[in-house]
């Protein structure tokens, strides 16, 4: 295991939302430019075509030790992981040695309780000053987002090469969105080689911040700007990550896992404003599924947040009663509205016909109506 640790680049992504987007983006350009990551993370623990359900809760240092052994063997270049301040907080992340780290934001969550944050800051801070401080691949590289406030506070290793990326003027990699609408975004990014355009199909200033730090991210691992861009022309967003259904009815129909409050509310604000600018008489309808976890406290904090936002709403609580309120909000709705499904994502879910997700249930429904 020592020469896994000793020779294998691992890089970690830590935030409170954008970390699956960021990993799935720096997957795709660091596979299409010779290298072969593998990716812990909330969609899976895969390696190219192989891949398996990640777990609840984060491996234990043995579990990770094993999983890391087997990418190696198994061809692997370098591991791309997802780090919760819970993994940090129980010392999982610990043996590892990182190579980069990428600091994406951090926002208080109402459903993790008013500590949270506190201790959040604090394993953001302690992964940055100690865990890549004693990272064996010399410089180590740290890509911050410098629109986030906390990212000023977060100390880095002397050693450690420090690179910006946001919409700040500041930023070493700044971005500028030239266009966007439901069908993709443009925007020009300004970088320490130059200036370039670039086309994506996600939507939003979000995943295009989430975009310029995979292409900061993978600059430090050697991959020019144009063949990075180049990848992000033609990379889909994850699943379940504000992931597009094709239709022919006209509908922009996106299904996302709204796991954070906070993500949630920025998701429907940047559709809400994307339908001032472009469609304005669109309707935005939600389907939000209420998890059963919620105290009364959260229920309120997410229907004012959908309810801020939203034209048409169906809350789900029971999943048998999801795929009829899918059905329903299809049938309800006209050409040009938006439909956002949040909840569940990739996950599967129980309905009258059989095990479900999102996707498949839009689809089917789709064929139905």
């Amino acid at each position: 295991m020592n020469s896994v640790l000793t020779e294998f680049p691992i890089t970690g992504v830590l935030g409170s939302y954008g970390k699956t987007s960021i990993s799935w983006l720096l997957e795709k350009i660091l596979q299409a430019n010779g290298k072969r990551p593998a990716v812990i993370g909330s969609l899976s623990i895969r390696l190219g075509d192989w891949a398996i359900a990640p777990r609840e809760k984060p491996p234990s240092p043995a579990e990770l030790e094993s999983v890391l052994a087997n990418f190696y063997k198994g061809g692997a270049t370098g591991l791309l992981i997802e780090v919760s301040d819970r993994a940090l907080t129980q010392g999982r992340m610990d043996f590892l040695r990182f190579q980069t780290g990428i600091f994406a934001n951090l926002h208080d969550e109402l459903e993790l309780g008013s500590t949270w944050l506190e201790n959040a800051r604090k394993q953001t801070c302690r992964f940055f000053s100690e865990l890549l401080a004693v990272g064996s691949h010399s410089p180590s590289s740290c890509v911050m987002n410098s629109d986030d406030p906390f990212s000023s506070e977060i100390e880095t290793p002397r050693h450690a090469h420090r690179f910006s990326f946001g919409s700040s003027r500041w930023a070493d990699f700044r971005y500028e969105v030239l266009n966007a609408t439901f069908d993709g975004s443009e925007f020009r990014i300004h970088t320490p080689d130059g200036v370039y355009t670039g086309e994506t199909q996600l939507c939003g200033p979000q995943n295009i911040s989430n975009i310029v730090a995979a292409i900061c991210a993978s600059w430090t691992h050697g991959v020019s700007i144009p063949d990075a861009l180049g990848v992000i022309s033609r990379t889909s967003a994850p699943l379940g990550r504000l992931e597009k259904i094709p239709n022919t009815r006209g509908l922009h129909i996106f299904v996302d896992d709204g796991s954070t409050l906070k993500g949630l509310e920025l998701i429907l604000a940047m559709v809400r404003e994307l339908i001032h600018e472009n469609f304005r008489s669109s309707q935005l309808r939600v389907i939000a599924g209420v998890p059963p976890s919620f105290s009364e406290e959260q229920k309120l904090r997410l229907k004012s947040i959908v309810d801020a936002y939203a034209d048409h709403i169906s809350y789900v609580t029971d999943d048998r009663d999801r795929m009829s309120s899918i059905k329903r909000i299809l049938e309800e709705s006209n050409s040009g509205d938006v439909l956002v499904l949040t909840g569940k994502a990739h996950l599967d879910w129980q309905s009258a016909e059989g095990l479900m997700t999102d996707r498949n249930a839009v689809m089917k429904a789709l064929e139905e109506i």
